[in-house]
């Protein structure tokens, strides 16, 4: 684990918040755009639009918490589950 000293606590949550914010809009992104081209290619309802949104979300936030905390601890996947109260 890293150890974070006081000074340098601000530029380090500059950059995890700078990191988030854009991975959140890159991960958004893409997985809209994949789910839109599947639902699109296999000619589906619109109904499953809805549920391809709840699928873009809970993929999009289990990724980017897990990318957001993994420098902080090793078990990276527990504390980005712990973060968006999956567990």
């Amino acid at each position: 684990m890293k150890k974070i000293s006081s000074s340098g606590a601000t530029g380090l949550l500059i950059k995890f918040i700078i990191k988030a914010v854009i991975l959140t809009a890159i991960s958004v992104m893409f997985f809209s755009w994949l789910f839109s081209f599947i639902i699109f290619k296999l000619d589906l309802d619109i109904k499953s639009l809805e549920y391809a949104s709840y699928a873009v979300n809970i993929l999009s936030s289990v990724i980017i918490s897990y990318i957001s905390v993994k420098s902080f601890k090793n078990n990276g996947f527990l504390k980005g589950a712990k973060a968006v109260n999956i567990v």
